[in-house]
């Protein structure tokens, strides 16, 4: 019976382009045999049962020849052979089992050069393309020459010399897709064209253009390969451009890359997913930043469809890495959360690492929140456990944007871990909740810093204050609009003022410095509604009603509660703010007495304060009883000094010109009075005829502050009957030959 005949040619590649090449070669290396007409309970000729027909594939009957699975073994017929092949040493055919399939004449060699291109057919393929043996011991030979190829070390020249041209390709071809075997297909290369003189061919080339994939390579040489093709007419294949993006994603040269592209649309190349990846790579490190967005859209895109491969975790992660680096936040958070909604793909803890830490030093909080409640929070994963200096700016960037809850996880894992919580954590705490308007958790922080023994100061509490006097969100443009505005201040103070009682029920003392930034913030409420009502009722036409003593009046009220909710009392800076906000000399007479009280000096500023009020609108005794205050303390200096020197004789007797200039400098640099306060004082006595003026200008002109100017303008401004004398004496009167001392440039007095 004649077996099937398969005609691989021309004619069936036009008909069935899609014919699969393992097919044919399966088709060529197959044999089968016919299956036997006769009876069914032995093979004719040979007594066997039928059941041991399909042993004669592996065991030959006596005289014939074994036929092999391999198709180098097959004999290609000749042309003027007949179809059916006989085992040798028959007598006839009909002693033949059964008949070979007989292939066209060359289809196993058009067949092995498909492998070749395809890269499918096996070792064998590539044997028959080049004309090898097909023997066991032939395939195993070239395997060695090829792994010694591979194995070989530099300069390569014996190795390369005992191997043939098919071990020397083949070990290109392993080689290709090896960046760091840069030198080596160099060598390769260049030992075929100067040794074994073959000519520039497409695999060859893109060896070549593929080494270039090492730091050594460059885009220079590929492009010098592409031109050497053209002008040998040797037309690039698929999986040589394709080598060539991969090239350009490591050295990039956007020119050539579209040359690349351009050549390739026009021979109608599709553009593989290991090409736009290329692409893609490449667009990111030319810093095309928009142009790769849309290159990654395009895959996206393209990976929904059914059966298309979708975009590899590596590249994505490549996109995250250099848009985050480049501050292009938004997009890279877009990346990870496509990536969380994929199925089947997750993001590395590095990435997450990676964001936050970004996220916190470009001041990113949409993305902060993002990461920090994904992979952070104890509620959530806890997958990424952030520094203590991650967390502290966290912590920042939650008090700029007012979030409590992110807040108070930060404090809490930074608790839970053991780290010792200092000032920055607090404040930014505290900065946090009156960032948010909640006062009393803001004052409460306060009360958890003094307890853990981080005394707060004034710094601490500026967030408070802003708050707390913070304005009305449309300005008042009537006194009605102002006192609705100010009644809607006071029950904001009015609140604070009870936290701070609240606070002293549960912490059994408030810091100072919580009473001072309440005290400060209401004196400032009231300063600033006092303005703002004199300025509507005066743009209205009316008369306000008058709001003196208004605002120290309130700020002493609050202050009267100092030792109730502060044990400790108040400081200097609670004295500075009732002081600011004070100018009845009642009031200040009494601040006076409570700084002693609290064992506080009045610093020259306050004296300053109290000399003025009191001598404008108050007692002249106790204006006069400041100013020799400092008199008498200089004095008491003075003899001090005078018995450290009586002490010693000699030191006594070397007193001269020199100790006395030092002693009047050092007088210079004593604190006194302003030259407003001398001014008032003045005005006062001259009025009230107190010939204690006197002794206070002896001690101006001794501190270098003279005082006859403001004498001289005190004394005519007052109306009084002429006479040559008066309670005063005779005034001071400069003669001809006299100028009147000049006060020193700077000095307050003069």
């Amino acid at each position: 019976m004649t077996g099937t005949r398969i005609v691989v040619d021309g004619l069936w590649r036009c008909l069935c382009p899609s014919v699969d090449v393992p097919a044919l070669l399966r088709a060529v290396n197959g044999s089968s045999y016919a299956r036997p007409t006769t009876r069914r309970g032995a093979q004719p000729g040979t007594g066997k049962p039928a059941h041991l027909v399909h042993t004669l594939k592996r065991t030959p009957r006596p005289g014939c020849t074994a036929m092999p699975t391999g198709t180098a073994a097959v004999p290609l017929p000749s042309p003027t052979s007949r179809p059916r092949l006989s085992c040798r040493g028959s007598t006839s055919s009909s002693s033949v089992p059964g008949t070979v399939r007989r292939v066209h004449n060359g289809a196993a060699t058009r067949v092995g050069r498909l492998g070749l291109v395809s890269g499918t057919a096996n070792g064998n393929a590539s044997q028959r393309a080049n004309g090898t043996g097909g023997t066991l011991e032939g395939d195993q030979q070239h395997q060695l020459a090829v792994l010694t190829l591979l194995r070989s070390r530099p300069p390569y020249r014996r190795e390369l010399a005992s191997a043939t041209n098919t071990a020397i390709y083949a070990a290109l071809r392993h080689l290709q897709d090896t960046p760091a075997a840069f030198d080596r297909i160099n060598a390769f290369a260049q030992y075929l064209f100067e040794e074994r003189k073959e000519p520039l061919t497409t695999a060859l080339c893109e060896a070549l253009v593929r080494s270039n994939c090492h730091v050594n390579g460059s885009a220079d040489a590929v492009q010098d390969m592409l031109h050497a093709l053209k002008a040998s007419s040797i037309e690039g294949t698929p999986s040589l451009f394709h080598g060539a993006l991969s090239v350009l994603a490591v050295h990039p040269d956007y020119l050539l890359r579209n040359a690349v592209l351009r050549e390739m649309k026009e021979r109608w190349i599709d553009l593989a997913p290991d090409g736009q990846q290329s692409v893609a790579l490449g667009l990111l490190r030319d810093g095309q930043y928009e142009r790769a967005l849309n290159q990654l859209d395009e895959m996206t895109e393209a990976a929904a469809t059914a059966g298309a491969t979708p975009v590899p975790p590596w590249l994505l992660d490549i996109y995250v890495y250099v848009l985050g680096q480049e501050g292009f936040l938004d997009d890279a958070l877009q990346i990870v959360n496509h990536r969380l909604l994929r199925d089947g793909d997750t993001v590395s803890l590095n990435i997450w690492s990676f964001l936050l830490d970004v996220c916190c030093r470009a001041g990113h909080f949409s993305g902060l929140t993002y990461v920090w409640n994904r992979v952070v929070r104890p509620g959530g994963n806890g997958l990424v456990t952030p520094s203590d200096a991650m967390a502290l700016d966290v912590l920042n960037m939650a008090a700029q944007h007012g979030d409590a809850d992110l807040a108070a996880a930060v404090m809490q894992m930074l608790a839970a871990r053991g780290t010792k919580l200092s000032m920055p954590h607090f404040e930014a705490m505290l900065d946090c909740y009156a960032q948010a308007g909640a006062i009393d958790k803001a004052l409460q922080a306060l009360c958890i810093m003094n307890n853990a023994g981080i005394v707060p100061d004034q710094g601490s509490t500026r967030s408070i204050f802003l708050r707390l006097t913070a304005p009305a969100p449309s300005a008042p443009r009537s006194a009605r609009d102002v006192r609705d505005a100010q009644a809607a201040q006071a029950a904001t103070m009015e609140s604070a003022v009870a936290a701070l009682f609240d606070l002293k029920r549960q912490y059994g003392s408030v810091p100072v410095a919580a009473f001072n930034v309440v005290l400060e913030s209401m004196l400032e409420s009231h300063r600033h509604y006092a303005t703002a009502t004199t300025a509507a009722v005066a743009k209205k036409g009316t008369q306000a009603h008058s709001t003196d003593g208004t605002e120290a009046e309130a700020g002493l009220d609050l202050y009267r509660h100092v030792r109730q909710l502060c044990p400790t009392g108040p400081n200097r800076a609670t004295f500075r703010l009732l002081f600011r906000a004070c100018d009845d000399p009642v009031h200040l007479n009494f601040l006076v007495r409570e700084m002693h009280s609290f064992a506080f000096r009045p610093d020259m500023d306050m004296i300053d304060d109290v000399v003025y009020a009191n001598a404008t609108k108050g007692s002249l005794d106790q204006a006069l009883q400041y100013v020799f205050d400092l008199i008498d303390e200089e004095a008491a200096r003075r003899v001090q000094s005078s018995d450290a020197t009586a002490s010693d004789a000699s030191a006594a007797d070397a007193v001269d010109e020199a100790s006395i200039a030092a002693h009047a400098e050092s007088l210079r640099r004593q604190p006194w009075i302003s030259r407003r306060a001398a001014a008032a004082l003045a005005r006062r006595c001259i009025e009230e005829e107190d010939e204690r003026i006197w002794t206070v200008a002896d001690a101006s002109r001794d501190r270098g502050r003279p005082m006859d100017n403001i004498l001289r303008e005190a004394m005519g401004g007052v109306h009084r009957p002429k006479a040559a004398h008066n309670a005063y004496g005779v005034p001071h009167a400069v003669g001809a030959d006299q100028e009147e001392p000049e006060p020193e440039e700077g000095t307050l007095a003069g």
